[in-house]
């Protein structure tokens, strides 16, 4: 399941349980439109604390999104406990050429989306 909140200069997914392809697929296009209603660039938070799991091409479909859309994001910020995740977001942050920051769940991410 995916939540995707906008806010003034941040946009916020929230993932959780086992993603499956399709449903990331979805919720790739629905994250892809409201980008598309931000004006300027913004800081993408990615609350990983509710993923318990994913399908193999779920990481692929993401990097690939992020990918196109990278002009958009000043930062992002992922939030996860979960060293297997923390991981994932250091190689995402590193594939697209976006500057990252794990925090852990105990940490408000808003902090530092500046």
């Amino acid at each position: 399941m995916w939540s995707i909140e906008a806010g003034p200069g941040r946009i916020l997914i929230r993932p959780s349980g086992h993603l499956l392809l399709e449903e990331s697929s979805v919720a790739a296009d629905d994250f892809e439109q409201e980008l598309a209603k931000l004006q300027g660039s913004c800081v993408l938070i990615i609350d990983l604390s509710g993923l318990t799991g994913y399908d193999s091409e779920v990481r692929r479909i993401w990097q690939e999104t992020m990918k196109r859309s990278s002009g958009m994001f000043s930062s992002i910020v992922w939030v996860s406990d979960k060293p297997l995740f923390r991981m994932v977001a250091a190689s995402v942050s590193l594939f697209t050429g976006i500057p990252g920051r794990v925090v852990g769940s105990h940490e408000d991410p808003l902090k530092f989306a500046v």
